[in-house]
Protein backbone atom coordinates (compact mmCIF):
# COMPACT_ATOMS: atom_id res chain seq x y z
CA UNK A 1 0.00 0.00 0.00
CA UNK A 2 3.03 2.69 0.73
CA UNK A 3 4.20 1.61 -2.93
CA UNK A 4 1.03 2.42 -4.35
CA UNK A 5 0.81 6.22 -2.54
CA UNK A 6 4.13 6.51 -4.27
CA UNK A 7 3.09 6.15 -7.60
CA UNK A 8 0.28 8.36 -7.38
CA UNK A 9 2.34 11.17 -5.93
CA UNK A 10 4.65 10.64 -8.89
CA UNK A 11 2.40 10.65 -11.66
CA UNK A 12 0.81 13.59 -10.11
CA UNK A 13 4.33 15.01 -9.89
CA UNK A 14 5.09 14.11 -13.47
CA UNK A 15 1.74 15.17 -14.70
CA UNK A 16 2.46 18.76 -13.25
CA UNK A 17 5.44 19.19 -14.50
CA UNK A 18 4.13 18.14 -18.09
CA UNK A 19 2.05 20.66 -17.59
CA UNK A 20 4.49 23.67 -16.87
CA UNK A 21 6.64 22.86 -19.02
CA UNK A 22 3.41 23.07 -22.51
CA UNK A 23 2.77 26.03 -20.34
CA UNK A 24 6.16 27.63 -20.84
CA UNK A 25 6.78 26.05 -24.37
CA UNK A 26 3.32 27.75 -25.52
CA UNK A 27 3.77 30.93 -23.92
CA UNK A 28 7.52 31.74 -25.52
CA UNK A 29 5.78 31.17 -28.70
CA UNK A 30 3.59 33.06 -28.65
CA UNK A 31 5.58 36.09 -27.09
CA UNK A 32 7.48 35.43 -29.95
CA UNK A 33 5.38 35.17 -32.49
CA UNK A 34 3.29 38.25 -31.84
CA UNK A 35 4.26 41.38 -33.73
CA UNK A 36 5.42 45.01 -32.13
CA UNK A 37 3.73 47.89 -32.90
CA UNK A 38 6.81 49.45 -34.49
CA UNK A 39 7.77 46.75 -36.80
CA UNK A 40 5.71 47.74 -40.02
CA UNK A 41 7.35 51.43 -38.95
CA UNK A 42 10.91 50.07 -38.75
CA UNK A 43 10.77 47.95 -42.09
CA UNK A 44 8.60 51.26 -44.40
CA UNK A 45 12.41 53.21 -42.72
CA UNK A 46 14.61 50.31 -43.68
CA UNK A 47 12.82 50.10 -47.34
CA UNK A 48 13.12 54.12 -47.36
CA UNK A 49 16.87 54.32 -46.78
CA UNK A 50 17.94 51.58 -49.48
CA UNK A 51 15.27 52.88 -52.23
CA UNK A 52 16.58 56.41 -51.59
CA UNK A 53 20.59 55.85 -52.13
CA UNK A 54 19.88 53.08 -54.65
CA UNK A 55 17.95 55.77 -57.40
CA UNK A 56 20.63 58.70 -56.30
CA UNK A 57 23.46 56.22 -57.76
CA UNK A 58 21.13 55.00 -60.69
CA UNK A 59 20.33 58.67 -61.77
CA UNK A 60 22.62 60.75 -63.63
CA UNK A 61 23.78 64.23 -61.95
CA UNK A 62 21.74 67.27 -63.11
CA UNK A 63 25.34 69.12 -64.29
CA UNK A 64 25.14 68.46 -67.86
CA UNK A 65 29.26 68.23 -67.74
CA UNK A 66 29.54 66.11 -64.89
CA UNK A 67 29.93 62.58 -65.47
CA UNK A 68 29.08 61.47 -61.72
CA UNK A 69 25.43 59.83 -60.06
CA UNK A 70 23.64 62.00 -58.49
CA UNK A 71 24.90 60.69 -55.72
CA UNK A 72 28.34 61.97 -55.94
CA UNK A 73 26.74 65.16 -57.04
CA UNK A 74 25.02 65.54 -53.70
CA UNK A 75 27.78 64.46 -51.60
CA UNK A 76 30.45 67.14 -53.36
CA UNK A 77 27.85 69.87 -53.89
CA UNK A 78 26.59 72.21 -50.75
CA UNK A 79 24.70 70.13 -48.29
CA UNK A 80 21.03 72.41 -49.42
CA UNK A 81 21.47 70.26 -52.66
CA UNK A 82 21.16 66.59 -50.72
CA UNK A 83 18.40 68.52 -48.38
CA UNK A 84 16.12 69.48 -51.08
CA UNK A 85 16.14 65.78 -52.46
CA UNK A 86 15.98 63.92 -49.28
CA UNK A 87 12.92 66.27 -48.06
CA UNK A 88 11.19 65.21 -51.06
CA UNK A 89 12.10 61.74 -50.64
CA UNK A 90 11.97 60.96 -47.31
CA UNK A 91 8.57 61.21 -45.77
CA UNK A 92 7.71 63.62 -43.14
CA UNK A 93 7.25 61.24 -40.17
CA UNK A 94 10.39 59.67 -40.58
CA UNK A 95 13.51 61.79 -39.38
CA UNK A 96 17.15 61.22 -41.53
CA UNK A 97 20.56 61.88 -41.39
CA UNK A 98 22.46 61.67 -44.73
CA UNK A 99 26.18 61.32 -43.65
CA UNK A 100 29.69 60.81 -45.48
CA UNK A 101 32.77 58.83 -43.82
CA UNK A 102 35.91 61.05 -43.63
CA UNK A 103 38.47 59.26 -42.09
CA UNK A 104 37.10 57.49 -39.17
CA UNK A 105 34.47 60.38 -38.45
CA UNK A 106 31.74 60.39 -40.18
CA UNK A 107 30.27 64.31 -41.23
CA UNK A 108 26.64 64.80 -41.61
CA UNK A 109 25.85 66.55 -44.73
CA UNK A 110 22.13 66.78 -44.57
CA UNK A 111 19.27 66.10 -41.98
CA UNK A 112 15.79 67.10 -41.63
CA UNK A 113 15.90 69.01 -37.73
CA UNK A 114 15.94 67.82 -34.56
CA UNK A 115 15.03 64.23 -33.81
CA UNK A 116 13.42 63.36 -30.13
CA UNK A 117 13.05 59.54 -30.62
CA UNK A 118 16.36 57.59 -31.65
CA UNK A 119 15.28 53.91 -30.89
CA UNK A 120 14.44 52.68 -34.52
CA UNK A 121 16.35 53.06 -37.00
CA UNK A 122 17.21 52.18 -40.42
CA UNK A 123 20.66 52.31 -42.12
CA UNK A 124 21.48 52.25 -45.80
CA UNK A 125 25.57 52.24 -47.00
CA UNK A 126 26.59 53.64 -50.64
CA UNK A 127 29.96 54.29 -52.01
CA UNK A 128 30.88 57.06 -54.13
CA UNK A 129 33.98 58.07 -56.01
CA UNK A 130 35.99 60.94 -56.00
CA UNK A 131 38.26 61.79 -58.58
CA UNK A 132 40.65 64.67 -57.79
CA UNK A 133 41.94 65.19 -61.54
CA UNK A 134 40.51 66.23 -63.94
CA UNK A 135 40.06 63.47 -67.13
CA UNK A 136 42.53 63.79 -69.91
CA UNK A 137 40.25 62.64 -72.45
CA UNK A 138 36.32 62.84 -72.95
CA UNK A 139 36.27 59.50 -74.70
CA UNK A 140 38.74 57.95 -72.24
CA UNK A 141 37.72 58.92 -68.41
CA UNK A 142 39.92 56.54 -66.62
CA UNK A 143 43.15 58.36 -67.25
CA UNK A 144 45.52 56.26 -69.45
CA UNK A 145 45.88 56.16 -73.30
CA UNK A 146 44.58 53.76 -74.75
CA UNK A 147 46.26 54.40 -78.57
CA UNK A 148 42.64 54.54 -80.46
CA UNK A 149 40.86 51.11 -79.04
CA UNK A 150 41.19 48.45 -77.08
CA UNK A 151 42.88 46.24 -79.65
CA UNK A 152 45.15 48.92 -81.42
CA UNK A 153 48.72 48.34 -80.34
CA UNK A 154 50.72 51.04 -79.21
CA UNK A 155 54.06 51.86 -80.91
CA UNK A 156 55.23 53.85 -77.53
CA UNK A 157 58.43 52.79 -75.56
CA UNK A 158 57.28 53.73 -72.44
CA UNK A 159 53.83 53.98 -71.16
CA UNK A 160 51.86 57.11 -70.91
CA UNK A 161 49.84 55.70 -67.92
CA UNK A 162 48.75 59.06 -65.89
CA UNK A 163 46.49 57.48 -62.79
CA UNK A 164 43.81 59.82 -61.53
CA UNK A 165 43.75 60.39 -58.11
CA UNK A 166 40.78 59.07 -56.17
CA UNK A 167 39.01 58.17 -53.23
CA UNK A 168 36.09 56.25 -51.87
CA UNK A 169 33.90 57.62 -50.07
CA UNK A 170 31.48 55.79 -48.07
CA UNK A 171 27.96 57.43 -47.44
CA UNK A 172 24.66 55.99 -44.97
CA UNK A 173 21.85 57.28 -45.26
CA UNK A 174 20.37 56.70 -41.42
CA UNK A 175 16.35 56.87 -41.13
CA UNK A 176 14.89 57.01 -37.59
CA UNK A 177 11.26 56.00 -37.49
Amino acid sequence: MDNSRKGFVYSIDAFLAFTLTLVAIYSLIYFITVPYNYYHSLMQANQVAKDTLQSFSLLSSPDPNSQESLLGYLVFKDGTYAKNYLDKLVPSQFYYIFEKQDGENWVEIASNGDMAYKKLRAVSYGVVLDYDSQYPDDSNPYGYNTCDGTKTPCDLTESEFRPGDFRIIVVRLIVYA
